[in-house]
Formats: C-alpha cells, structure tokens, sequence
C-alpha cells in the first residue's frame, strides 16, 4: 500500500516532535488546533494539544482523511510556544501503543478511567461522553458508561469501533464532567 502524503508528513512530525497546526474543518478554514503528534498509522493519529493560551489541552485521536492543511513555523506557533514555555507545559509524553492505533487509545483512555469524548461518523459534534469499561476489538465493539453535559450517569452505550471518527480526553471540558 502507498503512503499518502500527508500520512508521510504526520510520520516526518511525530519523529521530529514538531508542534504544528493542524486544519481539519473545511467549513471553517480559520480554525485550527495546535499539538504535538504522539503517533500515527494509516488511518489514525495521536496529537497532545495546546490551546490559545499555551495550556495543555488534552489528548486527540482522530482520523488522518480529515486533515486537509498542516502548517508548521508560523509566527502563531512562535508565541503558542513561548506561553507554553511559560506555563511549563510538556507534550512529550513515552505512551506506546499497539498495531491498531484506536484500539490502544482506547485501551489507554479506559485503563485511566477517564472521562472522553467520541465522534462518530465524522458528524463534527460530540455524540457520546462517557468512562469506556470496555474494549472488545474482536467483536470490534467499545462500552461506555456515558455521562450527560452535567457529569452524571446516564446508563450504557456500546458503539461499533468502526464508527468512531475522533475520540479526545483530558481536555479542560471533559475533565470538568
């Protein structure tokens, strides 16, 4: 199989630890995260953000075909960089993870019992918040005890692994749930 090109430029990122902007909603094309690519694979990657103010913002696993513009050595980059200097902020992080990118992610987030956010179907919304209980990727099924807007119980969703479009944890919101 060929490597895509931007595949290509995330492996060049995640070897050079190089904190990049990246722009995955081409209805917005002025928005944009900031991170440090963990890892990638042929459909997924793991980025350690940054928001605005130089603060880390959590852990995204999201798929690679939604990114369309990755920019790196901006002036933007310059200052995020500096405020995270400031702030003490580390994105390294020594995680490995298996073969299947998504599935080790998952198998993270649910070892830490951390709440998490999950896309799915590439909706661009958030469709469940929740602690994930269980990993099954023979049956390729994830479980989730799901948490309303509040960070109450609000019973149990299974979702097909297949699905799952972006998932992200240890944000400032999920960690307020």
């Amino acid at each position: 199989i060929e490597e895509s090109s931007m595949l290509r430029e995330f492996n060049k990122l995640c070897k050079e630890k190089t904190l990049f902007e990246i722009y995955t909603d081409a209805a917005d094309t002025n928005t944009f995260g900031v991170g440090l690519i963990l890892a990638c694979d042929e459909e997924f990657y793991i980025l350690n953000c940054v928001d605005k103010y130089g603060f880390y913002d959590g852990v995204t696993c999201a798929l690679i075909a939604d990114v369309y513009r990755i920019s790196t050595d901006t002036v933007y980059l310059k200052e995020i960089s500096k405020l995270a200097d400031y702030n003490k902020v580390s994105l390294e992080d020594k995680t490995s993870y298996c073969d299947n990118l998504i599935i080790g992610f998952l198998n993270r987030i649910k070892n830490e019992k951390r709440i998490c956010a999950i896309e799915l179907c590439e909706s661009d919304c958030d469709d469940v918040y929740g602690r994930i209980t269980e990993v099954d990727s023979t049956q390729e099924i994830i479980k989730i005890a799901t948490v309303d807007s509040h960070g109450q119980n609000d019973g149990i969703t299974v979702i097909d692994i297949k699905s799952v479009s972006e998932v992200y944890y240890r944000t400032r919101y999920t960690e307020r749930l």
